[in-house]
């Protein structure tokens, strides 16, 4: 099993990822997180940021959610209590760039150029896809120019399915020493019903899951009859599993493709890697059909 800072799992993609950030913590450049929600990219960040020179220094995190101050983001920095003058040579963190309100993509624009960004380490973090929201015009292109030198991406536990196990054993014993209760017992079939289980917080909700079965069934055998009802629901097969009954009328095929597409986006939050995941091709692939049909902006 490779750990790096909490950051449990052997999933290669997740692998090469942590290989990565590990090359740039004592950078200087810019990088941008991009995942879904849940999946860790604050947790990253900090990585970054504790094996890097700048240690020692401010770790400060912003979360650009909602945030439409034109002043973003000397506001926000006021609000947490700390200077600029105390971060100005650590790392600052803008969580969820992509929900920024234009006029604070302007400010923050502004504060990076500004002479008191110099030496201070930005790190952003997305669950959208920002490429997308740039070319639907919603996210300035100098902007996502800016901060995606590094581009760092983590992966969705849903695509982590052997890390499941290495997860909820280390989540365990951590609430277990956390809240002085024993720790439950996770069976092979459990184990399989867990990671069959759409887990569409990610990390977060598996994280959420393991401290409530730590606090309600301490010591005891987690067996089907235990888990939340919508972890019991035998999850459909998308592939071999559905069949699709073609109507009497016909159907427009390419409309069907479109509107498949737009539901996969929507569901991703708009992030491409993800939408394609949801639709079993490739990020080429689905890009190919979205400039084909034209969707964008729709």
């Amino acid at each position: 099993m490779k750990e790096y800072q909490q950051m449990i799992g052997e999933d290669p993609q997740l692998v090469r990822t942590l290989h990565a950030a590990r090359l740039v913590a004592g950078a200087d450049a810019p990088v941008l997180i991009s995942g879904g929600k849940g999946v860790g990219k604050s947790l990253l960040a900090r990585v970054i940021h504790v094996n890097s020179s700048r240690r020692e220094r401010g770790f400060t995190l912003i979360n650009c959610a909602g945030v439409d101050d034109h002043q973003f983001p000397l506001h926000s920095l006021s609000d947490s209590d700390r200077a600029i003058s105390e971060i100005t040579a650590g790392t600052l963190v803008l969580k969820e760039i992509g929900e920024l309100f234009p006029a604070a993509q302007a400010g923050l624009m502004r504060f990076i150029d500004s002479a008191a960004a110099e030496g201070l380490r930005i790190i952003a973090t997305s669950s959208m896809d920002l490429q997308l929201l740039v070319e639907k015009g919603e996210f300035r292109q100098d902007l996502y120019f800016k901060i995606n030198v590094i581009p760092l991406s983590l992966p969705d536990l849903n695509s982590r399915e052997s890390d499941i196990p290495l997860l909820i054993a280390h989540f365990t014993k951590c609430f277990s020493l956390q809240h002085k209760r024993r720790a439950p017992l996770y069976p092979a079939a459990t184990f399989k019903i867990l990671k069959k289980y759409q887990w569409r917080g990610n990390v977060q909700e598996l994280h959420n899951f393991c401290e409530r079965m730590v606090l309600l069934l301490p010591g005891k055998r987690i067996g089907a009859e235990n888990l939340p009802a919508e972890m019991r629901i035998k999850k459909e097969d998308s592939v071999n599993g559905a069949v699709i009954k073609l109507p009497d009328g016909g159907l427009d095929l390419s409309q069907l493709e479109q509107n498949l597409i737009l539901q996969a986006l929507h569901n991703s939050s708009g992030n491409r890697s993800r939408a394609a995941r949801l639709l079993g091709i490739t990020r080429d692939k689905l890009n190919y059909r979205i400039k084909k049909y034209a969707l964008i902006g729709s």
